[in-house]
């Protein structure tokens, strides 16, 4: 699924872009629609909510997952890391004030708490970023839901990212969904 063929006008075009370039430039169109932490249902499920990595890394050849699991009484949930099916179990929690997740993944003793804060959230996408002064390889923790993305390269995860959540697009379809309403209402009433 590409969109480049459609490519709009608005569509920030970057020399030579990565991953975080094309971010910087999408994230503040787009966020004023994005969901917050507070909002589990979007990036979790009983089963656990698929969300796969995306990165431009061109060495970066493994199928990565993130699951999250709906939160218990304590405000803890479970949380999985698979790596080309190899999975780490963890937990993880949310802190509402400031929009973050804390995903707490390794062996007991050994535990790796990693703060990340919500830049962006809807049904298909959540980008984080980790709560640091240093990035180590992306600024960015790009995660698209399985069932949507698999397949998309990271570009056409970009370009669907943008495509899909910014207002023209949402504008788009509700105007869709009033003419099909009164088209309809008109069919019904012949």
């Amino acid at each position: 699924m590409s969109f480049g063929l459609i490519q709009s006008p608005d569509f920030p075009q970057i020399e030579n872009g990565s991953l975080d370039a094309y971010l910087d430039q999408i994230l503040p169109e787009i966020h004023p629609f994005s969901e917050d932490v507070r909002e589990t249902e979007f990036y979790t499920s009983m089963q656990g909510k698929s969300w796969m990595l995306f990165s431009d890394d061109p060495a970066f050849r493994e199928m990565v997952c993130y699951y999250f699991y709906p939160l218990l009484d304590n405000n803890i949930g479970r949380f999985e890391k698979t790596i080309n099916g190899h999975g780490l179990v963890g937990i993880w929690t949310k802190l509402d004030n400031v929009n973050r997740i804390v995903i707490e993944i390794g062996k007991k003793g050994q535990e790796m708490r990693l703060h990340y804060d919500l830049k962006f959230l809807s049904e298909n996408y959540m980008i984080l970023k980790l709560n640091s002064l240093n990035a180590e390889k992306s600024k960015y923790l790009a995660l698209g839901y399985e069932g949507h993305v698999k397949g998309l390269s990271w570009f056409e995860y970009v370009e669907a990212l943008f495509y899909e959540n910014r207002p023209t697009s949402r504008f788009n379809l509700a105007l869709l969904m009033i003419v099909l309403i009164l088209l309809a209402i008109g069919y019904l009433s012949l």
